[in-house]
């Protein structure tokens, strides 16, 4: 049985959040603990409510991601962090070795179920991503 994940949704629109809590509400286990639609909320949010998981909009209102994701980082160095990218809209290799996964937001909702479930075994690591670059 798969342990319990709280994850801490983070995008600019209220209708991805809502269909990412309603998608991800489905899995046994995951328990949305909160969702944001600014870096500096999801900073706040974050120290509160201790997530397990942030599932975060490359295009997030705030600071760069790539100094919002350090951020996070340096409070819980053991978060997951998935990055929602636009395909249109390459990201840097610097921000990509920051992140866990990265998946385009063309993708289906099985693929982000995927990419959710690998994190949460622990099949795919900070470490993983960068030797596969």
């Amino acid at each position: 049985m798969l342990e319990s994940m709280r994850i801490l949704l983070a995008n600019q629109y209220a209708e991805t959040r809502l269909a990412l809590t309603l998608l991800l509400g489905r899995e046994p286990g995951a328990t949305i603990v909160g969702s944001v639609d600014t870096g500096a909320g999801l900073l706040a949010l974050a120290q509160t409510v201790r997530p397990d998981m942030v599932i975060l909009d490359h295009n997030l209102p705030g600071e760069a991601v790539k100094t919002t994701v350090h951020r996070l980082r340096e409070t819980n160095p053991g978060l997951k962090i998935m990055l929602i990218n636009i395909s249109f809209n390459p990201i840097p290799l610097s921000q990509l070795i920051h992140v866990d996964a990265v998946i385009d937001h063309s993708e289906s909702p099985d693929a982000l179920l995927t990419a959710f479930r690998t994190l949460r075994k622990g099949l795919i690591t900070r470490q993983d991503m960068r030797g596969q670059r």
